[in-house]
């Protein structure tokens, strides 16, 4: 994930602007930015489809599309696309129509810009609620206090998960969980909220 501060900083230092893209093995090219769009302009997105490319979001558990703009698992249908996995998978990575799953989670905005949330395999599962941990990361990188992150989920009796994060401080001898924890508690939902926040020297890249 890329957010708009640290676009704009890695930006001022080398003098090179963001235009993301999306791809996978399976089909090289889903979105770009448009060649045309000025450089940081949408870092939250992976651009829109490429040229012969769909994409949509479905349903995780039934594979029904779903409107744009609405979240779920983005799919995507290409000529590009690979026929299938060697050797075979017990389960088609294909949906009905021709519809590959990516794993990504995220939507489809209605003019075409394409928005990954997370990934499922990354999904913390916290009382029946599916948390994205790139969700958390994205608005704990917005913190002053916050110079690196990464969320993930521990084991909790009753909740099944809790969501935690490893941060590497902006300013370590003013570290203050709390007031970390408190300063995003108002941006997120009940079950979304941090459980702990653990203070580190770095996150492993």
């Amino acid at each position: 994930p890329v957010n708009v501060d640290l676009a704009q900083r890695l930006t001022g230092r080398i003098g090179v602007g963001w235009k993301p893209a999306y791809g996978t093995t399976e089909v090289p090219i889903l979105a770009v930015t448009p060649l045309d769009a000025p450089p940081n302009a949408r870092v939250d997105s992976v651009g829109r489809p490429a040229g012969g490319v769909e994409l949509a979001a479905a349903d995780p558990v039934t594979g029904a599309l779903l409107e744009p703009g609405v979240p779920g698992e983005l799919v995507a249908r290409s000529p590009a696309a690979m026929r299938d996995y060697l050797p075979e998978q017990p389960e088609s990575p294909f949906l009905p129509g021709g519809w590959y799953r990516t794993g990504d989670l995220g939507y489809v905005e209605p003019a075409g810009w394409v928005i990954i949330t997370g990934r499922i395999k990354e999904l913390i599962k916290v009382s029946g609620y599916q948390v994205s941990p790139v969700e958390l990361e994205t608005v704990l990188a917005a913190s002053p206090l916050v110079r690196d992150c990464a969320v993930f989920g521990l084991p909790d009796e009753r909740r099944g998960e809790m969501p935690v994060a490893a941060v590497v401080p902006a300013d370590p001898a003013a570290a203050d969980a709390q007031q970390l924890i408190d300063w995003l508690a108002p941006q997120l939902a009940h079950y979304k909220q941090l459980r702990e926040v653990y203070f580190v020297a770095e996150i492993p890249r």
